[in-house]
């Protein structure tokens, strides 16, 4: 069973289902994806807000503190649960929380009888290790010219 609330490293966390964007941590996204490739993210942008989302929002305590330093966004479809956004903010990755995120979702949308489908840009090479080690592999490619950019880990 995956919870919502787990404890790691010391610290508290809580996953919290919303229907409301997280406009501050999505905005970190945003900057983010779209330094790798500004014509395809705005294309993005444009075919995936057309449909109603669900977020769910990775949060951490401290010092009776909340903040928010991840989410998913969900829209759902006839069959699938199509996660077209996962970010961690820079300060926590490596330390498997976009993982329990990624968990934790795959168990509610199996519950209600969804699979998961993702998407990632085709030069984000983060997304897709991300991806290909929660069991997630690519049964569609869409082939278009090479992109100027690439997001490789540093």
């Amino acid at each position: 069973m995956f919870e919502k609330k787990f404890q790691d490293f010391g610290l508290n966390f809580e996953i919290q289902e919303t229907q409301n964007s997280p406009s501050k941590i999505q905005s970190e996204f945003n900057d983010e994806i779209n330094n790798i490739d500004t014509t395809l993210f705005n294309y993005y942008q444009k075919i995936s807000t057309q449909f109603k989302s669900a977020y769910f929002l990775l949060n951490v305590f401290s010092d009776d503190k909340q903040q928010t330093i991840g989410y998913a966004r969900v829209v759902e479809d006839d069959y699938y649960w199509n996660l077209y956004e996962i970010f961690i903010n820079k300060n926590y990755r490596e330390m498997g929380l976009g993982t329990r995120l990624f968990e934790y979702i795959s168990f509610v949308s199996s519950k209600n009888n969804f699979q998961i489908r993702t998407y990632a840009l085709p030069s984000d090479r983060q997304a897709k290790n991300f991806y290909e080690s929660n069991a997630i592999t690519a049964k569609l490619l869409i082939m278009e010219k090479k992109r100027e950019h690439n997001r490789y880990r540093p």
